[in-house]
């Protein structure tokens, strides 16, 4: 399905005739499919970055559409403004898992101490940060008898 069939954005965003807000509504249309085009290659970059992650592309973003056509029904009006909302708060809120999101990308994402306590918690639960505590001690021992040589 797509975003546009989905009974929110015909009864918000969809072209009708004889509209006194056309304009307005035209503006709005405009600005969210560019807006669209821009949010799903986000989405893809996050498949591409992430890609054991749960889907993200075009289809999650349109089931959003349609759920929430679900959940407000025929009786919850919004108008096309909140409608705009919605669609970015839809394009936006998995924005956070695509390194270029972040100023730098992976490679400043990599020097955050989030990043290095993640690695950290893994290597402890594999097991290897012990590893890690016994062979240092080792290794400066050993440093020190070749200086000492």
């Amino acid at each position: 399905m797509k975003f546009q069939e989905s009974e929110l954005w015909q009864s918000t965003l969809s072209a009708r005739e004889n509209d006194q807000y056309e304009l307005q509504r035209s503006r709005l249309r405009v600005a969210y499919e560019t807006f669209w085009k821009r949010g799903t290659e986000l989405a893809q970059q996050i498949a591409n970055d992430l890609p054991g992650l749960t889907l993200h592309d075009e289809r999650h973003l349109a089931a959003l559409w349609d759920r929430a056509s679900q959940l407000t029904g025929p009786k919850y009006r919004i108008n096309p403004l909140e409608a705009f909302v919605f669609g970015g708060a839809v394009l936006l809120h998995d924005a956070g898992h695509a390194f270029v999101a972040y100023e730098g990308g992976l490679t400043k994402l990599k020097q955050t101490p989030e990043y290095r306590d993640a690695v950290a918690a893994i290597l402890r639960k594999r097991g290897l940060i012990h590893l890690q505590r016994t062979i240092s001690p080792i290794h400066r021992r050993k440093s020190s008898r070749r200086l000492s040589l």
